[in-house]
């Protein structure tokens, strides 16, 4: 069976990015970390079975605008107890986007400190066709 194994990202600050992911995703540890021939500083920070592969930036200006040029817009964590990730982010002062819930799943968008979108999602049945069923009408989760 083919899975996701790592999502390489370039980050402002692999610091920061371990700081905000750690909210949501207390089991991910760095597993690896160091510094490329150029500088660039790299991360893998994940659990045993899925890691992202955290990068510091090269350039101090992108002109990419998100959701209309090519390139990631969010990546997307599930999480054990998403209304706890939820109160927690908004504890710690981080920007809520929005968010959507249904009978199946429900899914809350945040910004971390640097403006990146992550989407955290809990899902409340293990049926697959029920996690992917995207004709159920949703709800807005309120802030």
């Amino acid at each position: 069976m083919s899975y996701l194994e790592h999502v390489n990202i370039t980050v402002e600050s692999i610091d920061d990015a371990i700081e905000f992911l750690s909210v949501a995703c207390p089991d991910f540890k760095v597993r690896s970390r160091g510094t490329y021939d150029t500088g660039v500083q790299w991360c893998h920070f994940g659990n045993g079975k899925f890691y992202l592969a955290l990068q510091s930036k090269v350039l101090d200006q992108c002109n990419r605008k998100f959701y209309q040029n090519p390139g990631v817009n969010h990546c997307g964590i599930v999480v054990q107890d998403i209304d706890d990730v939820h109160k927690r982010y908004k504890e710690l002062g981080y920007e809520f986007i929005f968010g959507r819930e249904n009978q199946f799943r429900k899914r809350v968008y945040f910004y971390d400190q640097h403006n990146v979108e992550w989407e955290f999602i809990g899902y409340k049945t293990d049926v697959f066709e029920d996690r992917n069923n995207y004709e159920v009408p949703e709800e807005l989760v309120e802030d």
